[in-house]
């Protein structure tokens, strides 16, 4: 679903835009799964 929300967006950027869209995709991805790993590790406890 969010696959296809990144597609519609990416259709309206200039193809410069997309790269940076695609880093912030890249980021957001990787800080989630960062606080979902903090958040299930032994700092839960």
């Amino acid at each position: 679903a969010l696959h296809g929300v990144v597609r519609s967006t990416e259709r309206r950027f200039p193809p410069t835009g997309r790269d940076t869209l695609r880093c912030l995709a890249a980021r957001t991805a990787l800080f989630l799964t960062w606080q979902r790993l903090r958040e299930t590790g032994p700092a839960a406890d």
